[in-house]
Formats: structure tokens, C-alpha cells, sequence
């Protein structure tokens, strides 16, 4: 199984301090409750660690355990997520079986009512899916596959509301997978930096239907599009930006930017 840890502790006169502590209690305590059962442990990386012992059924007490451990003599919250790959395949290498482990407690990193999650079919299935998504992302690209909606914006203060812009949405319409949730694909493209792609795409659409708008309308509908915080660290941003204004005829006041919440 592998374990991972997040915390609050009270202001203590060194946090460098309390974080050492709860990290050494919690390494401590995962060597007696491995040792019962005749496993070992090992620190992966920071808060990780990993605990390779016979499979057993009482995944939430030994989490229970752990955690109250790591938080002996702290004021303070310790939490512990704990991945477990339970059903193992001996013909992969270690490292991989640690790395499934990691996944299903990755899975439930925001999750604060539970504390352990086993990998199974379910979650090997979703990271097939996700890998699909990832292999086929270029050509879906390539051949326009995204589609980017615009979500009209009013002002409702006038008596009668006004068109005052419009927000760019993008949906992904699969040949095979069929429609997409943003809600599926977005994070995915974050965690593996393709996000960038996709939103210099988004803005490309965005920028061209504007102009397509001034031209047919006579006048501009401000449209906004979103800013990942991969692309605030891009030092070209600014840059790629007026290209796209300038290349289009537009204002700088036709694209609104939108940085998004993660």
C-alpha cells in the first residue's frame, strides 16, 4: 500500500519543527503496524511513504492507526490518505505496483470523508479512458474536433437586458467516445500540461468568430476565454496575445481574460 499524508497543525514556535515531528511519528508509527503483520516500509518522497505487507481486510483501522500516531502530542489535524493495490499482479516490476497504489490514493486527494482507496477495475478502466484521451488529444486538434460554444453575457441592469459579451465554451465531440465533459478532459489537460494547446485553440476560435461578428453585426461582442495557470507561465503569453489581435483587427478590449480557479 502506499501512504500519504496531509496536515494542519497549531502554530507551534517552528513549523519546520511540527512538520518534522509529524513526518517522524507517522514513519514511526507505519514500522510498528507493518512490522505486526510482516511488511516494511519505506519514505518514497516528502509526506509519502510506502508499506509493502500481506493483504488484509481492515484498510480504515490501520489508517485509524497510522493517523493517530503521526498525531501524538500535536495540536492539530493529520490526515492520511492511503492507497492499496491489494490484488496483485506479480508479473509487473515493484515499482509499478507502488505507482497503482499511488493512484488510487490520488483518487481520493479531495475527498475528506474517506481515508483509503483500493485499486480496481473501475479505476483501471478511468486511466485507460484518460490515456485514450491523451493519445488522441493532438489529432483531435488537428482535425477540429473541439468545439468552442459562446455563452451570451447580459447586463441586466437596464430595464430590458443587454448583450454585453459572451463567454467562450469548449466541448470535445469524440469520433468514437462521443461527447466529452469539459469537466473530464479540462483537469486531465492540466495535469499534463496539453491545457496550453488547447486554450491557444480556444482563443484562435474565439478571436476569428469576433472578427466574423464585427464584419456581419457591424460591431464587436466582447467574448472571454480562459487563462490556465500553465499559460501565465509561459513568457511568450503577452505576445501570443497581440498576434492574435493583431492578426484578426481587433481591440484589445474584444478578448477578455479569465484566469481560472485552479
Amino acid at each position: 500500500m502506499l501512504v500519504a499524508i496531509s496536515f494542519v497543525v497549531a502554530r507551534q514556535s517552528s513549523w519546520q519543527w511540527a512538520t518534522d515531528v509529524v513526518l517522524q511519528q507517522l514513519g514511526a508509527g507505519l514500522l510498528a503496524a507493518a512490522e505486526e503483520n510482516g511488511g516494511i516500509v519505506c519514505r518514497r518522497e516528502a509526506d509519502t511513504f510506502q508499506v509493502y505487507c500481506p493483504h488484509r481486510e481492515d484498510y480504515e483501522s490501520f489508517a485509524e492507526e497510522v493517523t493517530a500516531a503521526a498525531s501524538e502530542g500535536l495540536k492539530g489535524r493529520i490526515r492520511t490518505r492511503i492507497g492499496v493495490y491489494s490484488r496483485v499482479d506479480k508479473s509487473i516490476d515493484m515499482e509499478r505496483r507502488f505507482d497503482l497504489a499511488k493512484s488510487a490514493a490520488d483518487n481520493i486527494r479531495n475527498s475528506f470523508s474517506v481515508a483509503v482507496a483500493v485499486y480496481d477495475n473501475a479505476l483501471h478502466e478511468k486511466e485507460v479512458y484518460a490515456e485514450r484521451l491523451l493519445d488522441d488529444f493532438q489529432e483531435a486538434l488537428t482535425q477540429k474536433q473541439f468545439t468552442v460554444f459562446f455563452q451570451p453575457k447580459y447586463d441586466i441592469r437596464p430595464e430590458a437586458p443587454v448583450l454585453s459579451g459572451a463567454e467562450a465554451l469548449v466541448r470535445w465531440k469524440h469520433p468514437e467516445l462521443g461527447m466529452i465533459s469539459p469537466g473530464v478532459f479540462i483537469p486531465l489537460f492540466e495535469n499534463n500540461g496539453l491545457i496550453r494547446d488547447l486554450d491557444n485553440y480556444v482563443w484562435r476560435e474565439a478571436a476569428a468568430q469576433i472578427r466574423r461578428w464585427k464584419d456581419t453585426l457591424g460591431h464587436a461582442v466582447p467574448v472571454s476565454v480562459n487563462v490556465s495557470r500553465i499559460d501565465m507561465l509561459d513568457p511568450e503569453l503577452t505576445e501570443t496575445l497581440r498576434n492574435l489581435v493583431k492578426e484578426n483587427r481587433l481591440e484589445y478590449g474584444d478578448l477578455h481574460l479569465e484566469i481560472t480557479e485552479s
